[in-house]
Order: C-alpha cells, then structure tokens, then sequence
C-alpha cells in the first residue's frame, strides 16, 4: 500500500469513485417513462409541476425553469436591463459560466476579491469597485455556503443596484432563516448532473417580481407569448405571436421528471452530506498538508446545503505540485476535481482583461491550491475512508 498506483502500486479501491454523482431512484425512473408513454418530451406539464415544486419549497412567488443555470444567468441580465458598457461585479472563484454570461450581453466583469479563509465574495471589496458603470452584482454561493447576503443587498440598495444570485451551489442552503431563492433577487439555481438535485441539464430562476418572471419565461422560448403547453393542448389558443427576440432556453419534460422526485428527496441529500463532510473534518482535521474549508456558522437560521467538499494543499510542506497530487489521488481510483481556478487565470480574461492576481490574494491562495473530494450521497462510510486512506497515501509520499 505504501507504493503509490501512479508509480506502479496497487490502487486503494478496485473501483473508481467519481467526486460527485447524481442518486437517482426508481420514482424518478418511472417519471421519466411516464413521459415517453405519454410522448411529452419538451416543455410540458412536468415543467410546470417541477416548477410549482420549486416555488413551494422556496417560498418564491414565481419559478422559471430553464435549460441551464447559465441560461438563467443569462436571461436574468438581460432582463434587468444590462448591456453594453455596463459593469457587473462578481467572484473570481466560480465556474466560466458566470462571467461568460456577463460577456455576452456586453458588459465588463469587475472582479471582488473573497473574504479571507472563506470561498465567498468580500462586501467589502465590493463596495471597493463601484463605478458609475456598475450596474449589478453577482454574488455566487459556494459549495452549499451563502455569501453574506444582508451586507451584499444593503450595497445593492446603497448604489441602486441590482443583484443576481449564482446559487449553483446552494439550493437548500439557509442565511439567516431565509432560504436560499425566496425570491428577494433574482436567483439562479442549476440541476446539473453533480448538483443536489440533478436532472441531467437544467436551472432554474426564482423572483417575486411578477412582470420580470412573464418576460422571462417568454424570453426564454424564443420569444413567443405561448408555448407548447398552451398551443398543443385543448385551449382557444391557436397561434403564437413572437413578441421579444427570445432564445431556446426550456427546460424538458424529461428533466423535469426528474427534478420532480430529487426535490423530495433534497433534505434527506442535505443530512447525509453533512454526515460525510463531519467524517472529513474528524478524518482529515490534523493532516499537516491539507487545509480543510471554515466550518459554515450552523445555527441561527443558517445552513451549509454541502454541494461540495473542497480542500487545499500547503504547498510548503509538500515536494509535488496541486496537479501532481491530484494526479496521483486519481490513479488510487479516487476522482477529485478543481473547484475552481480563478478567472483571473483563464485564457480568455488574461488575454481581454489583463487582471492581475495580486488583486485578489485570497482568490489567488484558494485558487492554486484547491480541489474537491467525493462527496456525494451514495457513497457509504467505506467509500469515504477508501478517500481518506488514498488522501494519506498521497499526502505522506510526498511530504518535505
């Protein structure tokens, strides 16, 4: 056990364990069968089942169900009114997708820096970056832990500003006794194959903003003022009028369909995570090369959803890279990904925006030293201490 398997040793587990894995049941496989019986298949009446799901559960007044979270980002800017020339600020630690969004409808990321030992944006260097131009604020919540929203939103209401929530990360998560998409802002949730609730491909935008969610919904499908559900059912409506220059952004009956029964199954995916992130803090809290993340202030309204686990290396006391490491923890059969590397550091926004990672120090600590180990509800206990033991494995061979 003591030879790594990337030098030739045998691997800790016999099979691999992906970082994270959706746990799908059979309600959601006779859902989905349910669909290709009754031949819908696009936008139908599981969408708008899964929607009213998540409105309930949110308390939100309106949900718009989507394609993806990008698309939700996306429409969720141009429905606020940013464009060209406008500045949208937002976290350097978080998937393309956000900042992309914000290129697209022609406006400048500004970039915050993250609070120190914490993976969320900093109010305060928020407020740092405020232009005349700016005109929004993305803050993206991360790995299941909330931004400090009541800071955040009392900048918005200061400079006028509108916020839109990344919770990618976070359906579940609780601040303060509000949940996460009730509906205060603009929220963005995804159900990709890794998240909480996974549908396969998927988002989701919450508002209480009545006119905002109509032109949403119409903007989303292509611009027409009916959709599918209404014109391919027994209704007095017969043609649809483009009324926006929308674009293809529903969501699937077939999607839906699934989300339908992960939402049910949502908090009994929150325990279990939280058992399996309370094992790596007494597994891994004293391992001298690794840097488990600040525990999340539980109580007072407050709720760590645990879409992630991510961890960092202390390069000091190590004689290999990140990506040596991670390379090694792969070959043990334990999969662990990057989450995330800054923007700052991607090809893209190097070459238009030359941002100097010096800007952003906590951003740029986390960002050269973090990945993400499994955790994901269908792992059992043996699954995690396979984690555990191949962590150790690694860490010690290559330790100063």
């Amino acid at each position: 056990m003591d030879k790594l398997a990337i030098n030739g040793g045998t691997p800790v587990r016999n099979e691999f364990i992906i970082y994270g894995s959706p746990d799908i049941g059979e309600d959601e496989i006779k859902e989905v069968v349910d669909c290709l019986r009754t031949g819908w298949l696009s936008t139908g009446p599981k969408v708008v089942r899964f929607e009213n799901d998540i409105k309930t559960y949110t308390g939100a007044a309106h949900a718009v169900a989507t394609s993806s979270c990008t698309a939700a980002l996306h429409l969720s800017l141009i429905l606020s009114g940013i464009g060209k020339g406008d500045e949208v600020i937002t976290t350097p630690m978080t998937f393309g997708a956000t900042v992309n969004v914000i290129e697209h409808v022609g406006a400048v990321p500004v970039l915050a820096d993250i609070t120190a030992g914490a993976f969320t944006i900093d109010p305060d260097d928020i407020e740092a970056r405020i232009t005349p131009r700016t005109k929004a604020i993305i803050p993206v919540h991360f790995a299941g832990n909330s931004c400090d929203m009541d800071a955040i939103n009392r900048i918005a209401e200061k400079h006028g500003l509108t916020v839109i929530e990344d919770a990618a990360h976070a359906l579940g998560t609780k601040y303060k006794n509000r949940i996460i998409g009730d509906g205060e802002n603009l929220t963005c949730f995804s159900f990709y194959v890794t998240k909480n609730v996974a549908t396969g491909e998927g988002g989701m935008i919450t508002t209480n903003q009545n006119d905002l969610a109509s032109k949403i919904r119409v903007y989303g499908l292509h611009g027409m003022d009916h959709g599918a559900w209404q014109r391919y059912t027994k209704t007095d409506t017969i043609h649809y009028g483009i009324v926006y220059p929308g674009y293809k952004y529903n969501m699937q009956d077939l999607n839906a369909a699934i989300g339908i029964h992960q939402l049910k199954r949502l908090e009994s995916f929150i325990v279990k995570k939280r058992q399996l992130a309370g094992m790596y803090y007494d597994l891994l809290g004293n391992e001298e090369s690794l840097i488990l993340p600040a525990r999340f202030p539980e109580g007072d309204g407050n709720r760590n959803s645990w879409h992630l686990f991510p961890v960092m290396i202390k390069p000091e006391t190590l004689k290999a890279s990140r990506e040596e490491i991670m390379r090694a923890i792969i070959e043990e059969n334990v999969g662990v990904a990057t989450h995330y590397r800054a923007i700052f550091d991607q090809p893209y926004y190097i070459d238009k925006y030359a941002f100097n990672p010096e800007d952003y120090p906590n951003a740029d600590f986390i960002s050269k030293r973090v990945f993400s180990i499994p955790l994901q509800t269908r792992m059992t206990e043996q699954d995690l201490m396979d984690v555990v033991t191949a962590i150790r494995k690694v860490l010690s061979h290559y330790k100063k």
